[in-house]
């Protein structure tokens, strides 16, 4: 049998096929009337609930599973952020030891304050030209196992935003010699299902993962799975499925559900053909932009993620990102201090990719000189200095300041730039003495951080 029989889709489009009288929810009635009704937008009727679309979901949960060689694959319509609180929040409990990159995704960060964990960090490794973190060394975490010994659970990012994989075989080892959990954000990684690209974290020996189908597969903004691995124990699996519908919606998308089945029976199907396909038109788009003079695309691990870059002299990403868009109609993903980012992906044609190149080619050779920007080296991150943990500063009395007030004082807010949502600061530590400085040189190269609150002048700090 095709996996493309009996797809949630095609159920859902069997069931509407009838015209039943819609007496329940939704509220738009799949009344045209009223906007752009999805078709597939319906409630749990009984055809969900307990007939064919159920078998459909759970069909769709094993070969996500068999796709990533998971144990179990449990489908979030609330993204990666809802199954990282979820696993999060099952593997500990309050006043736990965890251990985390410095680079995590804001949910990670969420996660840590709801649980009311004690969280040490780990430090990426950096580039200071472009402002990028890169890869999480093993021995990083051996030493800080040294610093938290009782910790439970090790939380890391792989790949990056920008394409960069850690080394997720000798990290698992160490993690597996303390008997913790090791738990890989994989949610710019939903791709890496062999050839040109790493396998995913699972199969490298990650206890716990999530994809992001939306951002590098051809599915509907926010899909995503979490995928156990064979240590999540049968008891720990009902725990953390449990936990996914404390975090998620009572109230599930069939759309997106529907476009997560079709894509993971599409890349079962012809994944391999798909990801060669990306891999030759890649092939093609390097060779098209191989010869240029002054732009550059930074080495990566992920040949889908194109980080555009100086060659030898700095660039300001934003007016790359600025550029491209205005001149040229082409949409990048996010832009860096000194770099700007583009994705592709099996749903990229190769006239997608040729238009790109030769845009590439044309600034490179034109337009250059609109792009350079004084060079300054970030500052390389260093481990914060924390005051309180994130869940106890949000419980203390606290005033407004400006950034350049806030020098010494305890924060009481996050403060990120998003994309990509790396949190530069978090609720009780000390802000730095130089961060009013180091957020101006970046919002002078079109980078803006922001607080909690969305102010990108002030911040709340510790009364």
């Amino acid at each position: 049998m095709s996996t493309q029989d009996n797809s949630l889709h095609d159920i859902i489009k069997s069931y509407l096929a009838t015209s039943p009288l819609p007496m329940h929810m939704p509220g738009h009635k799949r009344n045209a009337k009223f906007g752009d009704a999805p078709d597939l937008d319906i409630t749990e009727v009984d055809m969900i609930l307990h007939g064919e679309g159920q078998a459909a979901l759970a069909e769709m949960c094993k070969m996500a599973a068999e796709l990533y060689g998971a144990a179990q694959a449990l489908p979030s319509v609330g993204g990666s952020t809802c199954a990282i609180l979820a696993a999060v929040y099952a593997t500990t409990r309050p006043g736990d030891s965890i251990i985390m990159a410095r680079n995590c995704h804001k949910s990670v960060y969420h996660a840590a304050e709801i649980c009311r964990l004690d969280v040490s960090y780990l430090l990426p490794e950096f580039c200071p030209t472009l402002g990028v973190a890169t890869h999480v060394p093993a021995q990083a975490v051996e030493v800080a196992f040294a610093q938290s010994p009782n910790a439970r659970l090790v939380v890391i990012t792989s790949p990056t935003y920008e394409g960069i994989v850690s080394d997720i075989v000798a990290i698992a080892r160490i993690v597996r010699r303390h008997e913790a959990l090791l738990f890989v954000d994989s949610a710019h990684g939903a791709h890496f299902l062999g050839g040109d690209f790493s396998s995913n974290a699972i199969a490298q020996g990650a206890d716990l993962a999530v994809v992001s189908l939306h951002k590098t597969l051809p599915a509907l903004t926010p899909s995503a799975f979490l995928l156990c691995g064979e240590r999540i124990s049968v008891p720990n699996r009902v725990e953390i499925e449990r936990a996914m519908g404390m975090f998620g919606t009572s109230s599930p998308s069939y759309p997106l559900l529907a476009s997560m089945d079709n894509c993971i029976r599409l890349m079962t199907d012809r994944g391999a053909e798909l990801l060669a396909k990306l891999e030759q038109n890649l092939h093609e788009f390097f060779q098209r932009v191989a010869n240029m003079q002054n732009l550059a695309l930074m080495p990566n691990d992920d040949p889908s993620k194109l980080v555009i870059c100086g060659k030898s002299v700095p660039i300001c990403g934003s007016k790359l990102m600025s550029l491209l868009l205005h001149e040229y109609n082409v949409e990048l993903e996010m832009a860096g201090v000194h770099y700007a980012l583009a994705m592709t992906t099996v749903a990229d044609e190769r006239e997608t990719l040729i238009r790109f190149a030769d845009a590439l080619v044309e600034i490179d050779s034109l337009h250059f000189d609109q792009l350079t920007t004084p060079q300054f080296a970030a500052v390389t991150p260093t481990l914060p200095e924390v005051a309180l943990p994130a869940w106890q500063a949000r419980t203390c009395e606290g005033e407004v300041v400006p950034f350049d007030s806030a020098g010494g004082r305890i924060s009481l807010e996050y403060a990120w730039a998003y994309p990509p949502g790396i949190p530069v600061l978090v609720p009780g530590e000390v802000v730095p003495l130089d961060f009013a400085d180091e957020i101006e040189k970046l919002r002078v190269t079109g980078v803006r951080i922001t607080t909690s609150s969305g102010s990108d002048y002030e911040i709340r700090v510790k009364s």
